[in-house]
């Protein structure tokens, strides 16, 4: 499988180093749980635990926040009118699926993190065009069996100074499973989330996933 699609991104990440320029000083540092709001400041008010879930019965792609952290100091210099080139842009992302999906998947991402912060990225970390195979094969389990992908991911972009990053690779499981239980067993606990789906007016990111919320 090979795909090409658009990665939804918000504030984002970077790096800097030696054979692997930046690996280690731009960190994805987890998953975050999505907000009741569905707005983030710059880092996670909590992170998910467990593996993401999805259910191509409900959903026909997978969407995650990542909490990404810019390890390197702020490095400008008012005396001698330089900037702070440890700044970092996002040009794009890599990901390599293995178990239920396999193929690989590069896209654009455009975003920025600051030196010394974090930022929370969203992406389509299974897009649909990737997801299309799970949405029509006849041995997807019902949960509480289910079947894994592994989504291997790697951020790339520059610094301020022009260098270019690559984040160290993270892989990212994502049960799929179809039926009700998925949801009702594993789902984030909302008192409006219950079987046989998310039962929201709106859900963030969206309706047949973990992690997602009701929106208050």
């Amino acid at each position: 499988m090979k795909t090409r699609a658009l990665l939804v991104a918000v504030p984002l990440f970077a790096l800097a180093a030696c054979a692997q320029p930046g690996v280690g000083t731009v960190v994805v540092q987890g998953i975050c749980a999505p907000t009741n709001n569905c707005q983030f400041t710059a880092s996670c008010s909590e992170f998910a635990l467990g593996d993401a879930i999805a259910d191509p019965g409900a959903t026909d792609y997978v969407t995650l926040f990542f909490q990404v952290s810019n390890q390197l100091a702020d490095n400008s210099d008012a005396s001698s009118q330089r900037n702070d080139t440890n700044n970092a842009i996002i040009t794009s992302a890599e990901i390599e699926y293995t178990g239920a999906l396999t193929g690989t998947d590069s896209r654009g991402v455009s975003g920025a993190i600051p030196s010394s912060s974090t930022s929370i990225v969203m992406l389509d970390i299974i897009p649909a065009d990737a997801f299309a195979p799970l949405l029509t094969a006849t041995d997807i389990p019902a949960w509480p069996s289910y079947v894994e992908v592994i989504a291997r991911l790697k951020l790339h972009g520059n610094f301020g100074d022009g260098s270019h990053f690559t984040t160290a690779e993270v892989p990212v499981t994502i049960k799929i499973a179809t039926g009700t239980g998925a949801r009702a067993d594993s789902f984030v606990p909302q008192p409006a989330a219950t079987a046989p789906s998310l039962v929201c007016a709106l859900a963030c990111p969206h309706v047949g996933q973990y992690p997602a919320t009701c929106m208050q």
